[in-house]
């Protein structure tokens, strides 16, 4: 397996991309995780003309307090991510 993490700060989403070779058949698995600053998200959906806020509802983007990327949140789940996979 394979990670790789992009950090942001306020004006970015966060990523963490895990790539999964299966040797059976030389495929990959690519699983994505994200994370956006809860407070900015309705201002970044406007200002990129994208649906940051039905993302979130439909749990394809984790939140995290405040207006800036909380680092102890991250921490906590990419903890729990590596746990899982």
């Amino acid at each position: 397996m394979y990670a790789g993490l992009d950090l942001a700060s306020t004006y970015d989403l966060t990523a963490l991309v895990l790539v999964c070779p299966d040797p059976s058949d030389n495929s990959l698995d690519i699983l994505p995780f994200f994370w956006i600053p809860e407070s900015n998200a309705a201002e970044r959906s406007q200002r990129d003309k994208v649906d940051y806020l039905g993302w979130i509802r439909d749990g394809h983007i984790r939140v995290t307090d405040g207006n800036v990327t909380d680092y102890t949140v991250l921490h906590r789940d990419i903890s729990q991510i590596c746990e899982q996979y």
